[in-house]
């Protein structure tokens, strides 16, 4: 049994046919980080990627979010080196901007790991003013290089500057932010409104794999309430497999922590 089918399982053990799928979408995901074609030379494979942002897109209240944390303890180590996974509920500007406090340049949330999970997605696109945030997502899913410019950077001292670059691969010139990203991206929504779809162009969408259950399949479920309550426990209980991820994405621990300068398009 190979390791997606493995995940598959792990995830049906709790969260019963949402699991499973779930499961198996994230990581062939996480494979994607690293899937190079057959005959593509190493100068090419910089260029050439084949990357699954998955989308999960269900009525609220069935366990999108549990689902994204689990994944996240079965794959990675609870030993921070090895976690090249981050899942943050809060998305903002800050999110990919980054900010400064006191002086100090704290880093996008995106650069804190390869694989980015944000669960709560759906409050991005109830946002007034979330129009920004989108932008700044399309500017990172789709340019090779993000940038944006912040009067805050300008207050930013060239020792810190230099910090910045050194520990995240940014680079700070003046009030302007530049880094270079290639991960992966999971969001979760649990609506479509007339709003959100023309927030949203159809470039947007294009960008993740969609996993989708009608209304009808979830609401009033009574036997997968009954089978979720009844197995959450298994939770505890579950196989961590972040030695066999490191293996198949060939990563080691000392390279963790370069791997979002490292991964050029």
């Amino acid at each position: 049994m190979n390791i997606v089918e493995r995940m598959g399982k792990i995830g049906e053990s709790v969260y019963s046919f949402l699991g499973k799928d779930s499961f198996k979408l994230l990581s062939l995901s996480l494979l994607s980080t690293r899937t190079i074609p057959r005959g593509v030379s190493d100068r090419l494979s910089r260029l050439i990627r084949f990357k699954i942002h998955p989308m999960f897109f269900w009525s609220s209240g069935f366990f999108k979010t549990s689902i994204m944390n689990f994944f996240k303890e079965v794959a990675t180590s609870r030993e921070e080196q090895m976690n090249f996974i981050h899942s943050s509920r809060k998305v903002s500007e800050a999110s990919f901007r980054g900010s400064v406090e006191n002086g100090s340049f704290v880093p996008p949330t995106i650069l804190k790991a390869p694989v980015i999970f944000f669960p709560e997605f759906s409050t991005v696109l109830s946002m007034r003013d979330s129009d920004m945030i989108l932008a700044d997502i399309r500017s990172v899913l789709e340019e090779p290089e993000f940038s944006v410019e912040m009067n805050s950077f300008a207050s930013i001292s060239d020792e810190e500057r230099e910090r910045a670059n050194e520990s995240y691969g940014v680079d700070i010139v003046a009030n302007e932010l530049k880094y270079k990203w290639d991960g992966i991206m999971g969001i979760a929504i649990h609506e479509l409104s007339p709003d959100i779809i023309k927030k949203c162009d159809i470039s947007f969408w294009r960008r993740f794999t969609t996993l989708n259950y009608p209304s009808s399949q979830l609401d009033n479920n009574d036997s997968l309430m009954r089978y979720v309550r009844q197995n959450q426990s298994k939770i505890m209980e579950a196989p961590n497999l972040a030695n066999e991820w490191l293996k198949y994405l060939r990563i080691t621990i000392p390279e963790l922590p370069s791997i979002p300068r490292s991964w050029d398009r």
